[in-house]
């Protein structure tokens, strides 16, 4: 268990080890506890342990404050069983880390071949081409929010440079379109296809030319903005910058519609998992919030 800056995380070594002095090891009384639920109730004990360091420069707690923290105790066997219980849900979760990491590297894979044609998606040929931003979009500045909403029911949400902010019952754009950040948060351009807001910190992105949004979109993730960040503090980019910046397009129109209908795919999977492994993390947090208090009870063979 960690004692020094990130208190209170812990892992089960599975080999002999020393501990520096930011680590102490905890070894169970076989006849008392199970290492794997020993391991579980601590995790649940960061908070408190946390708060038990003094307020110095770096927090710390020592074996004073460990050794007299009760511990709510089932009989050995029920601990057994609870183990194996929560096991089951890491090994579903770790699955689905794996696959998470999986999808989002295939993606990566998929951009790094398909926005810059060295992969043709079937019944595509011919030479893709390079031109500056401003020749296939325009950039608008976003606009600074009125200081009052109205009393409408139907809101739209509010996009700064690190996502939806809040949400009013108007809009100043349209969907398709991209959100560039400006100030901030430059690297995480943002697709949106309903009406939005977005304020002046970021630009409103349009298409220009008969040029495809989603397409133009994974264009401008794919070129990594913070690259051509003008100055140093906080991040930042002009609109003749971002006008000048290449992008790689294929000759048809109907490629570009291609190549966005997959990486659209890749990003649906992604998303899937992100849920799945969402309500994994919470489904198991409830019940661990029922098992190690004792308030739900296992039935041990």
């Amino acid at each position: 268990m960690t004692i020094a800056a990130n208190i209170g995380d812990t892992a089960i070594a599975s080999f002999d080890l020393a501990c520096p002095d930011s680590l102490v090891g905890i070894i169970v009384k076989k006849n008392k506890a199970d290492a794997y639920w020993l391991r579980i109730f601590l995790g649940t004990q960061k908070t408190t342990l946390e708060n038990y360091a003094p307020q110095n420069a770096q927090k710390n707690i020592n074996l004073q404050t460990l050794k007299p923290l009760e511990i709510l105790t089932p009989p050995l066997p029920e601990q057994k069983k609870i183990a194996a219980i929560l096991s089951t849900w890491d090994r579903a979760i770790e699955g689905t880390e794996t696959l998470l990491a999986n999808s989002r590297q295939q993606k990566k894979a998929l951009m790094q071949q398909l926005l810059t044609g060295k992969k043709r998606l079937p019944g595509f040929t011919g030479e893709w081409f390079h031109l500056p931003f401003k020749k296939v979009a325009e950039l608008i500045y976003g606009k600074a929010l009125p200081e009052k909403p109205s009393a409408h029911t139907t809101v739209y949400p509010v996009y700064g440079t690190g996502g939806i902010i809040s949400y009013r019952d108007e809009y100043l754009f349209e969907g398709p379109s991209i959100i560039i950040g400006r100030k901030g948060t430059i690297d995480t351009p943002r697709y949106v296809n309903t009406p939005f807001w977005c304020i002046d910190t970021t630009f409103y992105c349009k298409s220009i030319h008969n040029n495809d949004v989603k397409f133009l979109y994974y264009s401008t993730c794919f070129v990594k903005l913070r690259r051509y960040v003008e100055a140093s503090g906080v991040p930042s980019l002009s609109r003749d910058t971002i006008y000048s910046i290449p992008l790689m397009l294929p000759p048809l129109l109907s490629e570009q519609k291609a190549i966005a209908a997959v990486l659209t795919t890749a990003d649906e999977e992604i998303t899937t998992l992100e849920s799945d492994l969402s309500r994994l993390r919470q489904e198991k947090k409830a019940l661990m919030q029922q098992l190690l208090t004792g308030k739900r009870r296992v039935t041990v063979d």
